[in-house]
């Protein structure tokens, strides 16, 4: 989740607040997996990411996790600290 805001703004890693995942089935050993994060909302002081994990060839998902991150209000006011 946090790549996924650092993508949208470098200056805002955050502070986490809440976190959870689902681990829905396992991965072989040597399976290929696929990783995508997702901001699902970015907001001044919180964001809201979303990660899945899928094995490559059969495209099944492994896990899938929501993160929420918070900003300081100081980085809320300026973007530089």
């Amino acid at each position: 989740g946090t790549l996924a805001i650092l993508g949208r703004d470098p200056l805002r890693p955050g502070i986490s607040v809440e976190m959870n995942q689902s681990f829905c089935s396992a991965a072989a050993e040597g399976d290929r997996l696929e990783i995508h994060g997702s901001v699902l909302r970015l907001g001044k002081t919180l964001a809201f990411t979303e990660v899945t994990i899928r094995t490559g060839a059969a495209a099944k998902l492994v896990a899938t996790g929501r993160h929420t991150k918070m900003f300081t209000a100081a980085r809320a006011r300026d973007p530089r600290l």
